[in-house]
């Protein structure tokens, strides 16, 4: 049977790559190899993007990458698989957050367009 690819991209700030790749070369990568049952697992950053991160992971078919991927897997657990803590620099950046009330007329107002 083929094997299956999936990947993953993702745009860093030069000002975060380094961060980003202590952090997904230690803990995301390895735990995502792990979750998603994938046989193997490497990345790399773009030659003519040096923001664009591109992860790749191996299975031993599509059906395997298609049940590995399901959001009812990918979802089930999202506070240690996907989502992280950050810490701001200057706390002070909260207050120029939009409330979730002004987010959503943003959204709406953005779907308009």
């Amino acid at each position: 049977m083929a094997k299956a690819y999936l990947a993953v991209r993702a745009e860093v700030p030069e000002a975060e790559r380094s961060r980003f790749d202590h952090w997904y070369e230690t803990d995301h990568l390895p735990w995502a190899l792990r979750a998603f049952g994938a046989q193997r697992a490497w990345r790399c950053w773009s030659r003519s993007d040096p923001a664009v991160h591109v992860a790749f992971y191996e299975f031993d078919s599509v059906d395997a990458a298609e049940a590995a991927t399901a959001p009812e897997k990918i979802n089930k657990d999202a506070h240690s698989a996907w989502l992280i803590k950050i810490t701001l620099k200057n706390p002070a950046e909260l207050n120029s957050l939009l409330s979730a009330q002004d987010y959503e007329k943003f959204v709406s107002e953005e779907a308009g367009k």
